[in-house]
């Protein structure tokens, strides 16, 4: 795993700190060190399973019956990086007069690193296109025969609202996203556009320049 130095300020006679750390919330805790000196900072070897979306770390006094401890101000996120992550094709047409009638279609490469997981019943995937973000909350996929591949779909009602198709196959290690309907006038292409996919707490990032043709963008690889 990688190194995280883990700071902190104390104040009173404080000799050493125990620090645990929580994947979720605070439901469950887990011992990073049981003993360190308390000098305001500790480098942490992430383990791989340490993963989770409201992450947070405990410090408390090792002579626990001072009562003395505090807790991480604010969730924060550990990831796994996905060990193959492409964008093959991707394109984006525009209809000036009609923001609302713009598209997007995207293909690609996926692979979750070594003792990673993804649980779509549980945990959610997005997809970030420079700022337009598609999102498949934990749930909202159903599996397609009887391969590990999943689809969500939401057909646009009297063209209101985008119409999404996004297709994740863990089989061939593919994914793709079909979207119409919808306004994509804030992608801008002047420094590339960035292409990130969020699987669970699996996440890889590209930037892609694209060829600006009449109102479309296009790229592939």
């Amino acid at each position: 795993g990688s190194d995280y130095d883990i700071t902190w300020t104390s104040v009173g006679a404080v000799a050493s700190v125990k620090l645990e750390f929580s994947p979720n919330a605070g439901t469950e805790w887990f011992t990073i060190v049981d003993r360190t000196p308390n000098d305001g900072t500790f480098t942490w070897t992430i383990p791989s399973e340490a993963v989770g979306f409201e992450c947070l770390v405990r410090i408390s006094d090792t002579d626990w019956w001072s009562g003395i401890w505090d807790v991480s101000d604010d969730f924060f996120t550990i990831w796994w990086e996905l060990s193959v992550f492409s964008v093959d094709e991707l394109e984006i047409s525009f209809r000036p007069r009609r923001r609302s009638r713009d598209s997007i279609r995207a293909d690609g490469y996926f692979h979750l690193a070594e003792g990673a997981t993804y649980d779509p019943t549980e945990e959610p995937l997005l997809i970030d296109i420079d700022g337009v973000v598609f999102e498949v909350p934990p749930g909202a996929f159903q599996k397609l025969g009887w391969g590990e591949t999943y689809i969500c779909r939401k057909d646009s009602w009297l063209r209101r609202s985008p119409s999404i198709t996004i297709i994740l196959d863990f089989d061939g290690g593919t994914w793709s996203l079909r979207c119409s309907y919808l306004d994509a006038s804030g992608i801008d292409n002047t420094d590339g556009i960035d292409v990130t996919l969020i699987i669970g707490s699996n996440i890889a990032s590209v930037n892609l320049m694209m060829e600006e043709l009449r109102n479309r963008l296009s790229y592939r690889e």
